[in-house]
């Protein structure tokens, strides 16, 4: 087990500040770093491509520090940057543990369809 995730300190300082809507009403203020995505890798051979993908153009990552819970729902998670305003909509996402201790989740975005 790790006893202190090594990216807390990172998220607290550097990461912009957002806040997370849930689809049970809950709502929860965190730090996440999100940038445009900028590429996407063709599929393995095993892999199926999923025709409901956004545009690369119009979608987001972001990487957040795991008590963000954005991973325990399989949808309609709104995400908004503090700083500018912008809200998103989470299309996947993925908690990664390092030995069994979680350390960070990443999230696809997608712009809001009312913003």
């Amino acid at each position: 087990m790790i006893p202190n995730n090594p990216l807390s300190h990172a998220f607290c300082q550097f990461a912009n500040p957002i806040s997370i809507q849930f689809p049970d009403g809950s709502s929860l203020d965190s730090f996440a770093f999100l940038s445009p995505l900028q590429k996407t890798s063709s599929p393995v051979p095993h892999e199926i491509a999923n025709p409901y993908d956004p545009p690369v153009g119009r979608s987001y990552f972001l990487t957040a520090p795991p008590d963000c819970r954005i991973h325990q729902f399989p949808q309609d998670v709104v995400v908004t940057e503090k700083h500018s305003g912008q809200s998103f909509l989470v299309l996947r996402s993925h908690l990664v543990c390092l030995h069994s201790s979680p350390i960070y989740l990443w999230a696809l975005l997608t712009p809001h369809p009312s913003a």
